[in-house]
């Protein structure tokens, strides 16, 4: 359930967390750079630039404005979107001292690769002094980059032997220039995560598990053990389990004898470049699904199932790549290799009986300054798969605050067929009128839930391969605060949803993404032409997401109001066709009750009275 951390973990690893059984393919980076110094600055100046799968997102600057302002900070966060293949960003700052003009610089950049399963941290800053006194300036800041991704692994139900899942991270980097009188120490720290798995570890997927203070030649880290399974269909013979990773790399600065969770951005001179490749393998005779049993992704070369199958799997691999052949000409032409192929085959045929509800809330409050720092982290996970409460409605919720008033509220409250989530965050202005800085820190919070069922097309007297229809419609009410963004990424503020409806059998399917920056709220429809005696997969998701930090300008708070509802609905094109999914909801659009019905018909009579009143205009007496 909740986790609550004091101290100063990787606070920008906490942003925009999304959750780990419903989400794939996940590029996260970081970067915040700035002047500093404990004299007077001239010429102070700083910017960044942030990319998402090679487009450039943002670009920010900051310069001093004296008196009042000599220092510069940008900081950028390319984390937005359900879902990306790569992240990189990029700052760089300068300044002079103005007691004798000498001159120090920084530059960093992050990149995160999902297709690759690479990490990349870069990271340099000069030292400017005025020798005989206290005087000194330097650029300091946080870089980082993570990872996320899920895969599901399918296999027969009659296999007896544990399915072993391997996760390996091999680093490789220099870390140089630093001041060995310094006592506060410059380190490259990882993290690396594995879920789904009895490794026999327990811990936060935020506390590193590993540091480096003077770079490394090749080291490897790891997690494995055996697959834990969360579920089997009888009808289909076989049996499924979620496999989700996190990795990460980031820059920090500890006092040696300090506290684990006590660290500071690193100071200068500083030269380093570190580098980190995933690999995951998986026990031999099964199938490696990236993604989900609703929305398969295309594999990746460095997760794999050992090369030598089992003779059972290989019969069923041929079985599945030739009726992919024959149903699906244009995955045969366009995706070559029998690792995507068999992955979408597998959980057409394999969950077709499967329901779930799941959702992640993660509510965080960061303080950096007044005091030590102080992190108050509270975060939840549901996942109901295959069974009966996933039909209930779930209420879940989560709440993190700090003393100087920083505040993260995040809840959820969903059953199949309805989502609903709400994230709300405030946080103190960082300055006085004069500059002076008071408390430095941040919230966020996130929500997302998701749900899937399978419905069998069938009933109303009709024969098999009778064609038919199904409209599934998705009703959505909610609100953004304003402003939706600022500059920086000191305000940011997000809504997604998705509805998908797809025939298990034909393999066709009908989606829609929805943004609530772009979209209007209200009632959305899609038809998918199916036939009877074909399954039905149905499914949704929704995110909101908010975060303030103490630099913002625009605005003090954030929300991201969805707790009204998002409903999903299916009505099929003949009368009496089946609508209730494995779960056992019933999808079937709701007709109003007779009062209800009795009710409207009233209030129409009464407003075509008051209508034709106002028509017919005052009348003399």
């Amino acid at each position: 359930m909740s986790r609550r951390r004091r101290g100063l973990p990787a606070a920008w690893l906490l942003l925009a967390l999304l959750p780990l059984a419903a989400q794939a393919g996940r590029a996260q980076v970081g970067i915040g750079m700035g002047t500093w110094a404990t004299t007077d600055l001239d010429g102070a100046s700083a910017s960044g630039q942030g990319w998402r799968d090679g487009v450039l997102l943002e670009r920010v600057t900051d310069a001093a404005a004296p008196p009042a302002k000599d220092w510069a900070t940008v900081s950028l966060r390319v984390d937005s979107g359900a879902r990306n293949t790569s992240a990189r960003a990029e700052a760089q700052a300068e300044a002079r001292l103005r007691s004798n003009g000498q001159a120090f610089a920084g530059t960093g950049a992050v990149a995160s690769d999902v297709a690759a399963g690479t990490l990349s941290l870069q990271w340099q800053s000069s030292l400017a002094q005025q020798p005989g006194t206290p005087r000194e300036g330097f650029a300091r800041g946080y870089p980082f980059a993570e990872l996320w991704e899920t895969f599901e692994v399918v296999y027969p139900i009659a296999r007896v032997a544990p399915i072993e899942v391997t996760l390996s991270l091999q680093l490789a980097g220099r870390l140089t220039g630093t001041d060995p009188a310094d006592p506060l120490r410059p380190g490259v720290e990882a993290f690396l995560w594995l879920g789904g798995v009895a490794t026999g570890d327990s811990h936060h997927p935020f506390d590193p598990v590993w540091r480096t203070e003077a770079g490394t030649a090749g080291t490897g880290l790891g997690y494995s053990g055996a697959l834990q399974s969360t579920g089997c269909s009888v009808v289909r013979g076989v049996c499924s389990g979620f496999v989700s990773l996190y990795a990460g790399l980031d820059l920090r600065g500890r006092v040696a004898g300090a506290p684990a969770d006590a660290w500071q951005t690193a100071r200068a001179p500083l030269d380093l470049a570190f580098d980190g490749q995933l690999a995951l393998r998986v026990s031999n005779g099964v199938t490696l699904v990236r993604g989900d049993v609703s929305d398969v992704l295309p594999p990746v070369a460095w997760a794999q199932v050992s090369s030598v199958p089992e003779p059972a799997p290989a019969v069923m691999l041929l079985a599945g790549l030739a009726l992919l052949g024959l149903r699906r000409p244009r995955l045969r032409r366009g995706l070559a290799g029998s690792a995507l192929a068999l992955g979408t085959l597998w959980p057409a045929a394999g969950m077709a009986q499967t329901w779930q509800l799941s959702a992640n809330l993660l509510a965080n409050a960061v303080q950096f300054t007044p005091g030590a720092g102080l992190t108050v982290s509270n975060n939840d996970n549901l996942n109901l798969l295959n069974h009966p409460d996933a039909r209930q409605l779930q209420v879940r919720s989560e709440l993190s605050e700090t003393p100087v008033g920083g505040r993260a509220d995040a809840r959820f409250v969903g059953r199949v067929g309805l989502l609903k989530a709400y994230a709300a965050v405030s946080n103190p202005y960082c300055c006085d009128l004069q500059g002076h800085v008071l408390t430095l820190g941040y919230s966020n919070a996130t929500v997302q839930g998701r749900f899937y069922d399978t419905v069998l097309v069938g009933g109303a007297g009709l024969t098999l391969g009778t064609p038919v229809s199904y409209r599934v419609e998705f009703d959505i009410s909610g609100s953004l605060s304003r402003p939706l963004f600022e500059s920086g990424g000191f305000l940011s503020v997000d809504g997604l949803a998705e509805v998908r409806l797809r025939d298990l059998t034909s393999f066709q399917e009908v989606s829609l993404s929805w943004d609530a920056s772009k979209n209007a709220t209200g009632r959305y429809a899609l038809t998918l032409n199916t036939q009877v005696g074909h399954s039905l997969a149905v499914s949704g998701m929704l995110y909101a997401g908010a975060y303030v930090s103490s630099y913002a300008t625009l605005g003090r708070s954030a929300v991201a109001d969805f707790g009204h509802s998002a409903a999903y609905s299916l009505t099929p094109s003949v009368a009496g066709l089946n609508t209730v999914g494995a779960s056992g909801h019933d999808f079937l659009a709701p007709v109003p009750e007779p009062a209800t019905a009795a009710s409207l018909l009233l209030g129409l009579a009464v407003l075509g009275g008051v209508a034709r009143l106002r028509r017919s205009g005052p009348r003399a007496c």
